[in-house]
């Protein structure tokens, strides 16, 4: 229905089979038939809900008649304001919802709503609207209806997160120590929501939701440098030795940002219930004819027919065969003799297939070396199926009960910690085969209060850092919103090695972390900024309120040398608050954060600060107001000008004003700290004599 499909309603509509989807539709076109004047909308995200009342686009909060949800038994539509009228639907037998799996066609849902209007009378439903659509409040910045289940959905806020953003700042702000809150805002927003604040056995409990989600590679995480290319990012060539006839051979390889949009996209078309005890199962892997190529219709006809056949035997009958030796005898006996029978991959498949594989193992389907499409279950012994379309070939059957069926077919990396073989038919074992992956694709289950959606988050640390035109290409265009697969204006190109059709899904999230004190390079890419969200990162030192080390307070400290920072450079290259954290540690003594200020000191903020003013230490001096402290107390200190003539002779050599050195006293010092702060020494530079330069 044009108009109809927002971010939120398109994410609903992931959730169900075929006939759900079907279902949705058939309602939504019916309660527009019956209520034309009705305004349609969406709130929360996870899980989405649908409501049909009356709700201006400015409105906050809207009059809600109809609700329609997701759940495991389907979309559901009920009666929202139940706290008024659900006595009135109770007291004359009406249900108050209908399911997309009870009442399955328009007869009913119809029945359905003339029930609920007798019962409760139709002027008593908010239904007098403009008749607006979900996309009519796309850009309304508040979309919820009921602000405390929003929050409870969404992180705490009703605020969609971005499907492009990038988190900017100078370093030490936190910008990739937070991209873990802003995946989880978008996978699991609950379980943010529950841990929100300094707990550090919250952060902890975050930090191993998110490493089981990147275990699942719901996340994936890159790092963008100078070298890293389209190849690494979307698809490229790979040599590998092709293992049945030793040669060299060149795979068109998808990299992170392809293999992560191919897995978002990915929906199971086929579902059954999976079998007790996944992990103990044997798991086969089976290629069921190519996917492009004369036996392409192989794998359909298996999924329709429930079994798998084998392309080798041709037109023997291999009953009754329980090893090798007898498989090659069937072999001979039909005048079929392999020129090495001792390896012959005809006889050991076949073997593979109708004497060791056996009734409850897993087959996984394969898609190429690098993609599954189905996994199933023996279910049934061998049989004999004459296949005449392909000459005999194809006439080897199991019986399976599929399990999965993917369209399109999921990265090999959901399944398996490497690639696919190019044999036919062999046994998926470790450390090649991941059962836990295995477990999580047949339905585990998500652990309680993990509630996850379907969403896929790439994070790429140090986005500026590469060459954004050269790893994006012509994929720039597709990750904006508008573009993406689903969307009004989306788009697809064909990529230019497998020379496939290729769109980006909308339920790929991408997170970008950008330092702007980073000089490696002229500027970002006016087209990546056009696409993409930026939230500052700014150095926070109330974050540090309260820390002292030797009665210096480090909130003021960072403070200082920030202000100065910014009037000598740049906001951009202010110290970040992340490099002081280590001083909240509790159960510290004194002795120990002194200790610590001076590594701090001495291998961060020094280093730092000659990077940013190319070694110009008299603004090193100011930043650490050591140009008002005693000597003692100065962490860069410029000692007496050197005697050019003993040095040099007569040679014109031009001479600096002195030579400067870092005074390693003055970082376990305390009253050095305290200076940057509030000067020891006002006003006139020290009078106390330079020391000499080290020879």
């Amino acid at each position: 229905m044009e108009g109809y499909p927002d971010r939120r309603v398109t994410e609903l509509l992931r959730k169900g089979s075929e006939e759900d989807k079907a279902w949705f539709w058939t309602l939504i076109r019916t309660l527009r038939q019956r209520f034309p004047t009705a305004d349609h909308y969406t709130v929360n995200l996870d899980p989405t809900d649908v409501r049909v009342g009356s709700k201006a686009r400015a409105e906050k909060n809207g009059k809600v008649a109809f609700r329609i949800r997701w759940s495991k038994d389907g979309f559901t539509c009920d009666a929202r304001d139940l706290k008024n009228h659900l006595a009135l639907l109770q007291s004359q037998g009406v249900a108050e919802q209908i399911n997309s799996r009870v009442q399955v066609d328009q007869p009913q849902i119809n029945a359905w709503l003339d029930a609920v209007i007798n019962a409760v009378s139709l002027e008593a439903l908010p239904l007098e609207g403009e008749g607006r659509m979900p996309r009519d409040y796309e850009n309304n910045e508040s979309q919820s209806n009921d602000a405390e289940m929003s929050t409870a959905h969404n992180g705490g806020s009703t605020e969609l997160p971005p499907l492009n953003q990038i988190l900017f700042g100078p370093p030490g702000t936190g910008k990739t120590y937070n991209t873990i809150n802003e995946a989880l805002k978008i996978l699991a927003p609950q379980l943010l929501e529950q841990n929100r604040g300094d707990d550090p056995d919250s952060r902890k409990r975050l930090k191993e939701a998110f490493d089981e989600l990147v275990d699942k590679e719901r996340i994936r995480f890159v790092t963008f440098h100078q070298s890293f290319s389209y190849e690494d990012f979307v698809e490229g060539l790979r040599a590998r030795t092709d293992e049945t006839t030793g040669q060299l051979r060149y795979d068109v390889v998808d990299g992170v940002f392809k293999s992560l949009c191919e897995a978002a996209a990915s929906k199971v078309t086929q579902q059954a219930d999976a079998p007790a005890g996944v992990g103990a199962r044997r798991v086969w892997k089976m290629s069921l004819g190519n996917t492009l190529g004369d036996d392409a219709s192989i794998f359909q006809e298996c999924i329709d027919g429930g079994y798998v056949l084998l392309g080798y035997g041709g037109g023997i009958n291999f009953a009754g065969c329980a090893n090798r030796q007898q498989v090659q005898a069937r072999f001979a006996d039909n005048n079929v003799l392999p020129e090495n029978p001792g390896t012959d991959y005809g006889i050991t498949s076949v073997t593979a297939f109708v004497a060791k594989m056996k009734v409850g193992d897993l087959i996984v389907v394969s898609d190429g070396n690098f993609k599954l499409r189905a996994i199933g279950e023996v279910t049934g012994d061998y049989q004999f199926k004459p296949h005449s379309e392909f000459d005999a070939d194809y006439s080897q059957m199991r019986s399976v009960k599929w399990l999965r069926h993917y369209q399109p077919s999921l990265p090999h990396s959901e399944l398996l910690n490497g690639q696919f073989s190019q044999m036919t038919l062999y046994e998926l074992r470790a450390p090649t085969l991941n059962k836990e992956k295995l477990e999580q694709l047949l339905g585990a289950g998500v652990p309680e209060g993990r509630a996850e959606n379907d969403a896929r988050v790439l994070i790429i640390d140090e986005i500026n850092r590469g060459s954004v035109s050269r790893i994006f290409g012509e994929l720039i265009t597709l990750i904006e919103e508008s573009k993406r697969a689903g969307r009004a204006e989306a788009l697809s190109i064909v990529l230019p090695y497998s020379q496939t059709r290729f769109s980006v899904p909308d339920n790929l999230y991408i997170i970008g972390t950008m330092n702007t004190a980073d000089r490696s390079l002229a500027g970002l890419d006016i087209a990546l900024r056009r696409r993409f969200v930026f939230k500052e990162m700014a150095p926070m030192p109330d974050l540090l309120a309260g820390v002292q080390v030797a009665d210096v307070s480090v909130c003021e400290l960072l403070t200082e040398m920030n202000k100065r920072i910014e009037v000598l450079l740049d906001r951009d290259h202010c110290l970040g608050h992340a490099y002081f954290m280590p001083l909240k540690e509790d159960g510290l003594t004194e002795e120990q954060k002194l200790a610590r200020l001076e590594l701090i000191f001495r291998n961060q903020i020094l280093p730092l600060l000659q990077e940013y003013f190319f070694e110009d230490w008299q603004r090193i001096c100011w930043v650490l107001n050591d140009h008002r402290k005693g000597l003692d107390d100065r962490f860069v200190r410029q000692c007496k000008k050197r005697d050019a003539v003993a040095l040099f002779g007569d040679a014109s050599v031009p001479v600096q004003a002195g030579v400067w050195r870092i005074n390693d006293k003055a970082f376990n010092r305390a009253s050095a700290y305290a200076g940057i702060i509030t000067a020891n020494y006002k006003g006139e530079v020290s009078t106390d004599e330079p020391e000499e330069a080290d020879a």
